[in-house]
């Protein structure tokens, strides 16, 4: 939410109030409704023109708010269904970062990209390296579980069942990932 102190009227009403308010807005409930309601509620004298105002500021900083809860509820739910045994966190971790980059890309509006691009294309090209860096990485991680795969099943062998890969090993192929 903005750090806007509104100061309307229906800012004034406390916070549960204010809630029902916006969802009555939300489900597009006529204000005269709402205006009943809140009179009943014991906070007469509000008029068509409190609720629109509202509508147009502070409704939609609720709105905002209550999309951005919902995305990063439906983000992190995302990173529970992507982690398990053979895909451990770092996994989601790759992925929900992926869908952030691709998110954002998704929302850029072109031209607004256009100008920056031309403001400062080092940025951009520092944005690509990372992001082909970062895919670089996520497939030879993928190349290495793959690589595994496939030692267990020609060669019947096993890695531990508790501690996964030596420390050695891993450090080895994180060398080997991170090299540019």
């Amino acid at each position: 939410m903005p750090n806007i102190t509104r100061r309307s009227k229906i800012a004034r009403l406390p916070a549960p109030i204010r809630v029902q308010v916006n969802e009555f807005l939300e489900d597009s409930v006529p204000y005269y409704d709402i205006i009943k309601w809140l009179t009943d509620q014991g906070h007469p004298g509000f008029t068509d023109e409190n609720i629109s105002r509202w509508k147009h500021t502070g409704f939609l900083d609720w709105f905002s708010s209550a999309e951005r809860l919902q995305h990063r509820d439906a983000k992190r739910d995302d990173a529970r269904q992507y982690t398990s045994a053979e895909e451990p966190f770092e996994a989601a971790t790759e992925e929900i970062a992926a869908l952030h980059f691709y998110d954002a890309l998704n929302r850029a509006d072109s031209s607004a990209l256009a100008d920056e691009v031309n403001k400062s294309p080092k940025e951009l090209v520092e944005l690509l390296k990372a992001f082909t860096h970062f895919n670089r990485c996520r497939l030879e991680r993928e190349r290495f579980r793959e690589y595994i795969r496939q030692q267990r099943r020609t060669e019947g062998h096993t890695l531990q069942s508790k501690g996964g890969i030596r420390d050695e090993t891993r450090e080895a192929v994180m060398m080997e990932i991170l090299q540019p």
